[in-house]
């Protein structure tokens, strides 16, 4: 498809396409855009304000060659790279919206982020501290939960006591937001 003209309207095998007015989007191509880090007062915040987190799944997903076990390695290698530029893309996005007081989306990309790595404890425990840093205290027992039983379903394990301790005072507490 090429880019639309004035009038919002672009072509593909000769069809016309006419798109809707939308809210801005961003895109970004992995191939050529990999974010390690953004500054805490990143312009892209202004376009993400009310974005929520993109869907993102597996490079070529249910994808399978038979007999090319080279193509398979590589396949695996890209798609662990893809989601750790993705997983830090959005834990940069979080650590920038909290720096812009922007909580609730400084909780959404931190929720992003887990999502992509779901048994990082390390990602785990920051997603936690940043729900506690935002009073969100149901919050954090919830992502605490939530990753508990997935460790214990999927890996049969527990966190560890570093883990417990960020939620052992808001067990017994009323877990609400402060």
């Amino acid at each position: 498809m090429r880019a639309p003209g004035p009038a919002g309207l672009g072509s593909r095998g000769g069809a016309r396409v006419r798109r809707k007015p939308q809210r801005p989007t961003v895109n970004a191509d992995l191939e050529t855009v990999t974010w390690d880090a953004l500054p805490g007062s990143h312009p892209l915040l202004e376009h993400l304000e009310h974005a929520p987190p993109p869907p993102c799944g597996d490079l070529l997903a249910g994808f399978h060659l038979d007999g090319a076990p080279e193509f398979e390695r590589w396949l695996e290698r890209r798609r662990a790279q893809l989601r750790g530029a993705a997983t830090r893309a959005a834990w940069g996005l979080a650590r920038a919206a909290e720096s812009a007081d922007r909580g609730a989306d400084a909780a959404a990309w931190a929720r992003r982020a887990t999502e992509l790595a779901p048994f990082d404890e390390q990602a785990a425990r920051e997603r936690i501290a940043l729900l506690l840093r935002l009073r969100d205290r149901a919050g954090a027992l919830r992502a605490y939960r939530d990753f508990a039983r997935r460790l214990a379903r999927e890996l049969e394990a527990e966190p560890s006591a570093e883990t417990r301790s960020l939620v052992d005072g808001l067990v017994g507490d009323d877990a609400g937001p402060a």
